[in-house]
């Protein structure tokens, strides 16, 4: 995915950063956007709402079994997307692949934490690279590249690792 320009709008909190990116986007109508906001309100009724000629919508589980399957299906028909931090963080390649074909515009309110810091023992590399060889935890390529525990550590008594 190749990202032509990142801009960054940054300014006091009440300064009206939301409100100057609703206009944009108003005065922009020929794009395709994904409005990503830590708070369901803004989401749900605060974009779609402000922005009412870009029919914003959201993904929900009235028809789909999950939200992430609903974004997929939006984002095939090239729709206009609020959506939360949290179904942000959890996009598949497939997700991205309509992202780039409809050459989205990604308006991300607030600042996204992709990784937490573990809070618990330290481990070293060698610990990391025991347990993969192990089996015990593999990157999965196909969704982006996060790390998996592939084994029932319920089960597992004692030790660092539970």
């Amino acid at each position: 995915m190749m990202v032509k320009k990142i801009e960054v709008l940054d300014s006091i909190m009440g300064s009206g950063k939301t409100q100057g990116i609703v206009k944009w986007m108003k005065n922009n109508p020929s794009n395709k956007y994904l409005y990503v906001s830590p708070l369901l309100d803004e989401v749900e009724q605060r974009i779609p709402l402000s922005c009412g000629v870009l029919d914003f919508v959201h993904p929900t589980t009235e028809e789909y079994p999950t939200k992430g399957e609903h974004l997929l299906e939006l984002l095939k028909q090239g729709c206009n997307i609020a959506f939360t931090h949290s179904l942000f963080e959890s996009l598949s390649k497939q997700h991205l692949q309509y992202i780039e074909q409809h050459k989205y515009v990604l308006i991300i309110d607030e600042e996204i934490d992709f990784i937490e810091p573990y809070q618990g023992n330290d481990y070293s590399s060698e610990d990391i690279i025991t347990l993969e060889k192990s089996g015990h935890i593999k990157v999965d390529e196909d969704n982006l590249g996060r790390v998996l525990w592939t084994w029932d550590n319920k089960s597992f008594l004692g030790g660092s690792y539970h």
